[in-house]
């Protein structure tokens, strides 16, 4: 799954990724810190290999003159859109680890499209898994999640191996300290029993989706049911262990 979108913007990266930017905080596009690029981001189920391209001019990057071409992983990163001071400025900010890059679209339809890719870049992770009852699937993998599911594990060549649906998930854990997230799954999941651990960069990001998604599963049940409150209480819970290890238990 490769796909690139193309452009031509104005783009600033003068802003530190830790300070909270606001439109009053983006200079006009006259001000010297606004460049006219050529702009590609390029898609990759894996985001390891997910990157922001720019170049002055549309031909260095069509000559690949990567002496021109200034390259942004997107390994990890958030994105965030609002307007500006002027109807035409629409701004995207993505803010990687030690900065921030803003571009800006001439169009509300042009930054919507560019946001939804981000925001789909986001479903997906790079993972390594371990898993004692299932040796043969151990190995490198991406995990898809977007709420409300199912959890879907693709490998690195693009193909689907195989997917969960939340009824399934006995306990998910993540391990902040190692950078590791522990789903265990029931007897019905599409490869059965087991207890699934994935080395991953974003394991908390993919614990607090998973979590954010069961808790609001079961409190859509406990509406439905409120002659039963109890056992819809105590289908989830989460606790917080010295060792900094999170659960959610269904």
């Amino acid at each position: 799954m490769d796909e690139q979108l193309c452009d031509h913007l104005y783009i600033s990266h003068s802003f530190d990724s830790d300070k909270e930017i606001h439109a009053k905080d983006l200079p006009k596009k006259i001000h010297k810190k606004w460049k006219c690029h050529w702009v590609v981001l390029s898609r990759n189920i894996s985001p390891s290999k997910c990157c922001l391209d720019y170049c002055k001019k549309e031909n260095d990057w069509l000559s690949k003159n990567q002496c021109e071409i200034t390259r942004c992983q997107l390994t990890r990163f958030t994105v965030r859109k609002f307007s500006g001071r002027e109807e035409h400025d629409n701004y995207l900010i993505i803010s990687l680890r030690t900065y921030a890059i803003c571009l800006s679209f001439e169009s509300i339809t042009k930054m919507d499209e560019w946001y939804g890719v981000l925001e789909r870049l986001l479903e997906f992770y790079d993972v390594t898994l371990q898993c004692p009852e299932h040796k043969d699937l151990e190995g490198e993998y991406v995990v898809q999640f977007s709420s409300p599911g199912p959890v879907k594990v693709w490998g690195v060549d693009g193909l689907l191996r195989w997917e969960w649906s939340l009824d399934t998930v006995r306990k998910i854990g993540c391990q902040t300290s190692t950078a590791q997230l522990k789903i265990e799954v029931g007897r019905k999941s599409s490869v059965g029993e087991g207890h699934f651990f994935f080395a991953c960069l974003r394991a908390s990001d993919l614990f607090t989706a998973i979590k954010s998604t069961i808790q609001l599963i079961a409190c859509q049940q406990l509406e439905r049911t409120p002659v039963q409150p109890m056992m819809a209480l105590e289908c989830v819970h989460t606790v917080e262990c010295p060792s900094r290890e999170h659960h959610t238990c269904i």
